[in-house]
């Protein structure tokens, strides 16, 4: 935490040098959405959009930062269009189911329904999918954090501790 400056920097730089990267003008987006910077990581990742519309990683980037916006309709929006587009059917049910209880039952219980699903994912497919993933779409900004138990299953497949998870990333 703290040195967003610098990863902007760099990552700029890299998009300067090469400007037709999409991982690079993606990556430009997911910092600035860490620095909380969350117009600019919009308008960036509009720009990988520029370079390929049908790029699958800069639609969850961008889903993630209308979350953090507290823009649930789009973020539901651009998760499916993710999902849609990396063709990844089980990703797209959990975000279909996920809207379904959003629209009856509101923010917090689609959150809760997604972590359940996603508790219940093969652990092969999270170590595929990368474990920055499930943490990125865990954070919640409730008042009091809650353990999620497929946390623990991590721990012994993929050499994670549970105690090396941020609280700032658990499902409240």
């Amino acid at each position: 935490m703290g040195r967003h400056d610098e990863a902007i920097a760099q990552l700029k730089r890299a998009v300067e040098l090469d400007p037709l990267n999409l991982n690079y003008n993606d990556n430009l987006g997911q910092m600035y959405r860490e620095a909380r910077q969350y117009d600019t990581s919009i308008d960036q990742l509009k720009k990988t959009f520029e370079i390929d519309p049908n790029f699958a990683p800069a639609h969850y980037d961008l889903s993630f930062t209308y979350r953090e916006m507290g823009k649930y309709d789009l973020w539901l929006e651009e998760w499916r269009k993710g999902a849609n587009l990396a063709d990844d059917r089980e990703d797209l049910d959990i975000a279909d189911d996920a809207a379904r209880v959003y629209a009856t039952s509101g923010y917090r219980a689609a959150l809760l329904r997604q972590a359940h699903a996603f508790e219940q994912v093969d652990v092969a497919r999270i170590r595929m999918k990368g474990f920055k993933k499930i943490f990125v779409l865990y954070r919640f900004k409730g008042p009091r954090p809650v353990r999620v138990s497929f946390f623990q299953p991590l721990k012994s497949t993929v050499g994670v501790s549970h105690s090396s998870v941020p609280t700032r990333y658990v499902v409240g």
